[in-house]
């Protein structure tokens, strides 16, 4: 199912993101698998793109009014159109701001505790249970919302259950180098979740793994200073670098 089929770039303007090469070269962009593969250097315009259309979709963000969104993209977003059927969800995942929000959590478990005990002691307070319920209702929201406490676990498993407690059919999500918090076993299993779900969701990601990149069926594009080009697999730069490396570690040190 594909939620957002094009993106075309109706117009200019000055500085970010219009600054970037690959926006700058942007006539329009369309996606023709479930799956949609973002490669590039740093700083060449994978997550900027993902900013665009997060900023057209309205879509939900980790950490949402806890980290800050990306203003440029917002304010530029005028400038571009979708071509785009409705999901029942729209999701920008990243592994920057997950990690922001583990922390957003603890603290908002700690506050609510400490709420909940003040009340206990205030004997000012005349219906003690009623005071407590909006911070007991909160803390019960944040421990029964996933498998496990985020912030024990390492960041792979916690990324991992975040993904999957927010992974419903019939939604749009958008992932920015979520390698960033997973070791290569968890960005294959990532990459079945989406693989698996990709029949009745779309997605599209950002990243420079060669794991995520390999997912069945996935459509490859690079950030370019000529626009965003489809690629295979084999063609990437990363990928031939992996593979020369791999062949011989030794004798990349000599």
């Amino acid at each position: 199912m594909l939620y957002v089929r094009k993106i075309v770039k109706t117009g200019d303007g000055e500085g970010y993101p219009f600054s970037v090469p690959v926006i700058r070269a942007m006539g329009e962009i369309s996606f023709t698998a479930p799956v949609t593969i973002l490669c590039g250097d740093n700083g060449s315009g994978k997550s900027t793109l993902l900013s665009i259309l997060a900023a057209k979709l309205n879509a939900v963000r980790i950490g949402q009014g806890i980290v800050e969104r990306d203003r440029g993209a917002e304010a530029a977003q005028n400038a571009f159109l979708l071509q785009k059927m409705a999901a029942r969800k729209n999701f920008f995942f990243s592994a920057e701001d997950f990690i922001s929000y583990i922390n957003w959590v603890s603290v908002t478990k700690a506050e609510a505790r400490a709420e909940i005990a003040r009340i206990e002691a205030d004997d000012t307070v005349a219906d003690k249970e009623y005071a407590k319920m909006p911070y007991a209702d909160t803390l019960y929201d944040l421990e029964t919302l996933y498998a496990g406490d985020l912030a024990l676990q390492s960041h792979g498993e916690g990324f991992l259950d975040f993904f999957r407690s927010r992974l419903h059919p019939g939604g749009f999500y958008m992932m920015d180098e979520p390698e960033g918090a997973l070791s290569y076993e968890k960005q294959y299993a990532l990459s079945l979740d989406i693989w698996e779900n990709s029949r009745d969701s779309q997605f599209i990601l950002a990243t420079h793994s060669p794991i995520l990149a390999a997912i069945p069926g996935a459509e490859i594009l690079e950030a370019t200073e000529n626009g965003f080009v489809p690629r295979k697999y084999e063609e990437l730069e990363n990928i031939q670098f992996l593979r020369l490396f791999m062949e011989n570690p030794k004798r990349m040190f000599r």
